[in-house]
């Protein structure tokens, strides 16, 4: 599986926030996932079809995970030595990175 992750640590964060900067990185994990979707080569369609977010939150801090579970995936944004990479994935999230960090600290203002 190829994914990309966005983590924000919560710890110095009251609980009334929590819910805030929830919302924050779901609404970050969502700007790059159609970013990757964007960027993603298409054959069939079925990896840009795949890709997906989630947002997980725990003791560490809430994470927010964009990727696909497609097995060829990591291939694709990697490369092999047949086959040239074709990044989608981590483009999506270095092009954006500006705006994921505004989302969040949007959040927590």
């Amino acid at each position: 599986m190829s994914e990309v992750s966005v983590s924000f640590n919560t710890d110095e964060v009251t609980d009334e926030y929590s819910k805030a900067v929830e919302g924050a990185v779901k609404t970050a994990a969502i700007l790059v996932e159609g970013a990757a979707k964007r960027n993603c080569p298409v054959d069939t369609g079925r990896l840009r079809g795949s890709i997906t977010n989630e947002v997980v939150a725990g003791r560490d801090g809430i994470l927010g995970r964009v990727g696909s579970n497609v097995d060829y995936s990591r291939f694709v944004e990697l490369g092999t030595s047949k086959m040239s990479p074709q990044p989608y994935l981590r483009p999506a999230l270095r092009n954006n990175q500006s705006k994921v960090e505004a989302i969040i600290q949007g959040a927590i203002e």
